[in-house]
């Protein structure tokens, strides 16, 4: 292939070292940023004017189901108990492994569009290994970075999600060695697993020895329906940096302060956790434990799929906790206790280490793969910049997202995705979603209005 070279010139480069903005350039050779400094040059490159725009990694969701995205709105006034009823009993009984191709490349493009550059894929309904190869195949044609979280079936929510004695589906070994054996290239595998609220303690032990054996991620629920999951885990010598537990709304303190101690990671949704009956998002205890949270948007037939949106979540639900401590003795907030300072690493460099690719990308320095966004300042929600830090934390949505750069290619320009078969992709995953909403016959379609855009 062709060498590639980009420079991009003058922009406002996010330096995680003092979590501020310096003004600096980046030459990108091929996949890897090859220099960060002031006035480089080099004449073989395509320039990027980034003038006044602010230059940040790419972000990273920890948590995501991304074959749920042709589904959007269906979801409004689901409880936990009604997602297992309707998305993991009737819906994902529907799907065709097309379907799980289409879904899960639109959730990726929107995803990118959104300044993601990097994604954990908790696929959780691969009812047959076409499923899986097909979901896979849906990521890859985006270009997106992914983990691929191989999950359960997205049927019979019983026998899989309630004290289930079922191991881990086996045919995840055989995938993993067919499509994963090499550890290079944009996508990697994990284990999405379901975790102690779920299953029996020996299906628990068992699907994280897996996970170990086949040296891959293992992510899994944890805390929604009881305490303890992470002292198991302990107990049996099997909590490591090697998982990822998600929501983990009511853990003991004492759980929290072993995830920190042994470098797991919690990835927080705090839309989705406070909507379907989770209980508050852990944030504030995972601090107070000495560590930090990284940030999903989950279940992407309800949540919108922006960022940026789920980390203010976090934060301002957390400054509400603590300041209702404080309005309960009668007394006025004087200070906030939570500061936002740092808190775009839950999103970038933080994020990548939870997914084992801290080493890769989350960060814009030298030698690093080069995954990264351009914020166009110009837009009226975000202009004057007084504070860039604070300007893109509290204020940028999708459309202020110019550039996205993945693996040293551009995927979005100008504001706009490069994906040059996107008006049809949409039609496709319209008539697919209409069918599987017909065909699971849980909704009354009357309220479930279906509008094909031509």
């Amino acid at each position: 292939m062709p060498e590639s070279r980009y420079l991009i010139k003058n922009g406002f480069v996010l330096d995680n070292k003092r979590a501020e903005f310096i003004k600096e350039d980046i030459l990108i050779i091929n996949e890897m940023i090859a220099e960060v400094g002031v006035n480089l040059k080099d004449e073989a490159a395509q320039v990027i004017d980034a003038t006044n725009n602010l230059i940040m990694p790419g972000l990273v969701n920890t948590h995501i189901h991304l074959w749920q995205a042709g589904l959007r709105g269906i979801a409004g006034n689901w409880t936990l108990m009604d997602y297992f009823n309707y998305m993991l009993d009737s819906l994902g009984d529907q799907y065709t492994p097309e379907d799980m191709y289409m879904a899960n490349l639109l959730g990726a493009l929107e995803q990118i569009d959104a300044g993601v550059t990097c994604v954990l894929d908790w696929c959780n309904n691969l009812n047959t290994q076409e499923h899986a190869y097909w979901s896979l195949k849906g990521l890859e044609e985006a270009g997106i970075r992914g983990v691929f979280g191989y999950g359960p079936p997205g049927i019979d929510a019983a026998k899989w999600w309630f004290n289930s004695s079922e191991l881990h589906p086996p045919k995840a070994k055989e995938f993993f060695e067919n499509y994963f054996s090499s550890k290079d290239g944009l996508l990697r595998m994990a284990l999405a697993l379901r975790g102690p609220d779920s299953t029996q303690d020996d299906v628990l032990f068992k699907d994280i020895k897996l996970a170990r054996d086949l040296d891959v991620l293992a992510t899994m629920h944890i805390g929604i329906r009881s305490k303890w999951g992470v002292k198991k885990i302990y107990d049996a010598g099997l909590l490591s940096e090697h998982i990822n537990f998600v929501h983990a709304n009511n853990l003991a303190e004492e759980e929290y302060k072993l995830i920190v101690d042994h470098g797991a990671s919690i990835s927080v949704t705090p839309e989705v956790e406070m909507q379907m009956g989770m209980g508050f998002p852990a944030t504030g205890k995972l601090i107070r434990a000495g560590g930090y949270p990284v940030i999903g948007t989950d279940i992407a037939s309800n949540i919108e799929g922006n960022l940026f949106t789920q980390l203010r979540f976090a934060i301002q639900m957390q400054r509400g906790i603590d300041n209702q401590l404080i309005l309960n003795n009668d007394k006025m907030v004087e200070k906030i206790e939570l500061s936002y300072k740092n808190s775009l690493d839950w999103v970038t460099s933080l994020g990548a280490k939870a997914l084992g690719l801290g080493n890769e990308v989350g960060k814009l320095i030298k030698g690093m793969k080069a995954d990264l966004i351009i914020i166009d300042t110009s837009a009226i929600n975000l202009w004057p910049v007084h504070n860039p830090y604070e300007s893109i934390l509290f204020y940028v949505g999708r459309h202020n997202i110019d550039t996205v750069m993945i693996n040293g290619k551009l995927v979005k320009q100008n504001g706009k995705l490069l994906y040059a078969n996107l008006p049809n992709l949409k039609e496709q995953i319209m008539e697919s979603s209409a069918r599987i909403l017909h065909d699971a016959k849980i909704l009354d379609l009357k309220e479930h209005y279906i509008f094909k855009h031509k």
